[in-house]
């Protein structure tokens, strides 16, 4: 018992000195996002302000409403992926016991958020924002391997190490499941291929006059619009699966202690 409590002693120690860091980082995320936004919307020809005046024919409004909808929803992505990277790394810090920061995590997530705050500012360019989009799903794809390989390195240590604590490997088999059993990177590569069906739309909308540069450009917004709005639910819904760790640990009686303060595991193990 006193081996156990002194491992827990260690564990909050470890999270005190990291958790500043996961801080830190999400901070410096969203003001890489807002800078990188903002430098955009500057550049001569972007014209973003000019996206929000609406047309004066009826035929140009469906465009005109599909472009502000790609906007908030560009948002919100960038919004909700800052929040789930940032609770998602620090549930590893908890559940997998880290004791160093994952560098090569950092970079890669950096390296995305560069492309989300590009995305929010030019949701009027079709024909760039898809060919954008698609890129940077190639980047998503690099990001969630990275993720991937980390976790699957720290996941075998962590059953080394906590091979008798059966709590702590029921978290690890609901994190393995979220992290290495689901189609993470198929859900990626099925994004790639929408946003390409998307980005040739435009492409052929920018080439012909209208009414047809607008039908094609319109498709292309519903496209890319319904391609992200659907992978959104799913990872929803594959993320409330995994937020229900705390939820089965507190039916089998075993929050016995509390490391850290992350909204799924609040439960320390203090077992010999």
């Amino acid at each position: 018992m006193e081996n156990g409590q002194q491992r827990l002693a260690d564990d909050e120690a470890q999270l005190g000195k990291l958790l500043p860091m996961f801080q830190f980082w999400q901070m410096l995320t969203c003001t890489g996002i807002v800078l990188v936004f903002t430098a955009a919307i500057g550049v001569p020809g972007n014209k973003f302000s000019e996206m929000w005046t609406p047309p004066t024919s009826f035929g140009e409004m469906a465009v005109f409403v599909a472009r502000i909808v790609l906007f908030v929803e560009l948002v919100l992505l960038a919004y909700q992926w800052v929040k789930a990277t940032h609770e998602e790394l620090e549930m590893w810090l908890q559940a997998l016991d880290l004791r160093q920061k994952p560098g090569d995590a950092y970079s890669a997530m950096g390296a995305l958020s560069l492309l989300l705050g590009l995305l929010m500012a030019f949701p009027h360019h079709i024909v760039f924002i898809t060919g954008l989009f698609t890129t940077s799903l190639l980047v998503n794809y690099w990001t969630q391997w990275i993720c991937n390989r980390t976790f699957a390195q720290e996941l075998q240590e962590a059953r080394k190490k906590f091979a008798r604590s059966r709590w702590r490997m029921e978290v690890l088999d609901i994190m393995e499941h979220y992290w290495l059993t689901l189609p993470q990177l198929a859900r990626i590569v099925t994004m790639m291929f929408f946003s390409s069906i998307a980005f040739s739309l435009a492409l052929a909308g920018a080439l012909q006059p209208e009414p047809q540069k607008s039908r094609l450009q319109l498709a292309a917004y519903v496209l890319l619009i319904g391609d992200i709005l659907v992978s959104e639910v799913i990872i929803a819904i594959w993320r409330h699966k995994l937020a229900r760790v705390e939820e089965a640990l507190q039916s089998n009686g075993k929050s016995k202690g509390k490391l850290g303060n992350h909204p799924w595991i609040k439960h320390a193990d203090i077992q010999s």
